[in-house]
C-alpha cells in the first residue's frame, strides 16, 4: 500500500550497460527521489542469470526502494504450443527450462524479499498475429458467449478458446498471486496496466483485479506497495 503522502517514480531499466544504469539510478534518480521524498522502483528483467549480464543488481538494488520483475510474457507465440502467460507454478507436464517459467521459479537471489514486486494483468492469445488482450476484452468477448472458458488447477490461472487461446488472469488468479506476494513477504505488486482492467465496469463492477489485488495486500500487510502504470 502506497504512503499518502509519496508518489512512485519508475523507470525500465534497459539492456545497455550496467555502468550506465548503475551511475543513472545511483547519481540522477535517487537523488531526485530523495529530495522530492519519492519511492524509487524499476522494471526488470525477471531470470536472475540473464539480469546479471545486464546489471550489477547488488549496485542497483542500494538505490531502489522497489524491483518489479517481468512476471509475464513466460510463454509467447513462437513457442509453437500454447503456454499460459504468467503461470504461478510449474506444471507436470513441463520438462527441462520450461520449469523455470513460472512466477515461483523466478526472482533476484541477492534482492531482500520485500524490495521484490510481481504481477501481470494482460493476457497473450495465441493467434497468427502478434499481439495482446485486455481483461476488459476478454470479458467483453466472453459475455457475447461461445467461448470456453477454464481455470488451469496446477498453475492456479485461467485460460480460454474459440478461434483463438488466450491465457491470461482473472480476480481468482490475481487474488492468489496477491495471496503469495503477502506469503513470500515481497514488496507488492505491479500492474501492467490499469487500463487492461475492466475500468467501466461493463461486466461486473469496475476495476475487479485491482479491487482483488488491494483486497488482499490491504488486508493482509501494510507495507505492500501497488506500482500501476
Amino acid at each position: 500500500m502506497v504512503p499518502t503522502s509519496f508518489w512512485i517514480v519508475s523507470v525500465a531499466l534497459s539492456v545497455v550497460t550496467a555502468y550506465n544504469d548503475k551511475n543513472i539510478v545511483k547519481f540522477k534518480l535517487r537523488k531526485l527521489c530523495n529530495n522530492e521524498k519519492l519511492i524509487l522502483s524499476a522494471v526488470v528483467i525477471a531470470f536472475e542469470n540473464l539480469a546479471e549480464q545486464s546489471y550489477i543488481i547488488p549496485e542497483i538494488v542500494e538505490y531502489l526502494d522497489l524491483i518489479n520483475l517481468i512476471t509475464w510474457d513466460l510463454h509467447r507465440p513462437w513457442d509453437k504450443k500454447t503456454g499460459i502467460n504468467s503461470p504461478i507454478y510449474v506444471g507436470s507436464w513441463e520438462n527441462g527450462w520450461e520449469r523455470l517459467l513460472n512466477v515461483c521459479a523466478i526472482g533476484y537471489r541477492k534482492v531482500p524479499q520485500q524490495k521484490n514486486s510481481i504481477l501481470p494483468l494482460h493476457s497473450r492469445p495465441y493467434t497468427a498475429d502478434e499481439g495482446s488482450l485486455g481483461y476488459n476484452e476478454i470479458c467483453e468477448v466472453q459475455l457475447a458467449g461461445g467461448w470456453s472458458l477454464n481455470f488451469q488447477e496446477e498453475q492456479r490461472v485461467p485460460y480460454a478458446f474459440e478461434d483463438q487461446w488466450i491465457g491470461y488472469d482473472n480476480p481468482k488468479s490475481v487474488q492468489e498471486k496477491a495471496e503469495l506476494i503477502n506469503a513470500l513477504g515481497l514488496g507488492g505488486a505491479m500492474l501492467w496496466t490499469i487500463e487492461r482492467d475492466d475500468f467501466r465496469g461493463i461486466c461486473r463492477d469496475k476495476f475487479p483485479l485491482l479491487m482483488a489485488l488491494n483486497r488482499v495486500l490491504r488486508d493482509g500487510s501494510q507495507t505492500a506497495t501497488t506500482v500501476i502504470w
